[in-house]
């Protein structure tokens, strides 16, 4: 996992100018595992679990998660650290990449409350949406489609009714 990506393998130019001391993608294709740079967790060191589990503890009524459950989008680049998650192919849109990135670690968490989950940037088409409408959208999933095989770009804004309050759970996945 690269937790601070200087370039995730999708960008093949990059700005000569920062924005906010950053160089932005100007140019993109497809997954190419050796462009990535960036530093890189190994799977036993994976912190989302820590996060999860800190606040399983606190025992909340209800978790809002704004997205990017799947950061591992492809095959990791040797000699970093992390390439336990190459053989058994745990990344990318699969149940084995969706479970490493994001259903055991947050197993504490999601057995602690209800949760209001939010489609993000990692969650479109091209990167974990097929996963998203399997296991996290809220929308019926359509007859007849084989699980797994379904995405949409874009859903409907929906809102949640609390007690006192209202939420308003708009997708924003693929504004950039």
């Amino acid at each position: 996992l690269r937790v601070k990506p200087k370039n995730e393998g999708t960008c093949r130019k990059f700005s000569k100018e920062k924005l906010y001391g950053v160089r932005v993608c100007e140019e993109t294709g497809p997954f190419d595992p050796s462009l990535v740079k960036g530093e890189f967790q190994a799977l036993d060191h994976w912190g989302m679990r820590t996060v999860f589990e800190a606040a399983a503890r606190r025992q909340p009524h209800l978790v809002i998660h704004v997205g990017d459950m799947l950061y591992r989008q492809g095959p990791c680049a040797q000699d970093t650290g992390c390439e336990a998650i190459n053989p058994g192919r745990h990344w990318g849109d699969t149940w084995r990449g969706w479970a490493t990135d994001f259903f055991i670690p947050a197993k504490s968490l999601l057995e602690a409350a209800p949760w209001v989950v939010v489609r993000g940037d990692h969650e479109t088409c091209a990167r974990g949406g097929y996963g998203w409408f399997l296991f996290l959208d809220p929308s019926p999933y359509p007859e007849g489609v084989i699980g797994g095989h379904y995405c949409k770009d874009v859903t409907d804004a929906y809102e949640i009714p609390l007690l006192t309050q209202k939420l308003i759970v708009l997708d924003d996945s693929i504004v950039e």
